[in-house]
């Protein structure tokens, strides 16, 4: 593995005509992509070989479409103030 980072794969992204990175930037790309585009952190967790969800959450769990709109939208009311789910309804 040390010599595909240190000798081909630089090689390829100047092939490529890509910028230099770190080979481990891949990893976070890859990941990244596949929860923008809908994949489960479980489905993540098993592609990236990582021990425990834990570690994916806490690596990748910001990247999750929606979210922190979805955890808003199950809190209670709070004093008459509507909830980010109520407000869309009205307008």
């Amino acid at each position: 593995m040390k010599n595909l980072k240190k000798r081909h794969f630089p090689k390829c992204l100047q092939k490529a005509g890509l910028r230099r990175i770190r080979f481990h930037e891949c990893r976070h790309t890859f990941a990244s992509l596949l929860i923008q585009n809908g994949e489960s952190l479980a489905y993540v967790k098993e592609q990236l070989g990582h021990s425990s969800i834990k570690i994916t959450v806490d690596t990748y769990g910001h990247l999750v479409p929606g979210a922190n709109r979805q955890a808003v939208n199950r809190l209670p009311s709070l004093g008459g103030v509507p909830t980010l789910k109520q407000k869309e309804k009205k307008g």
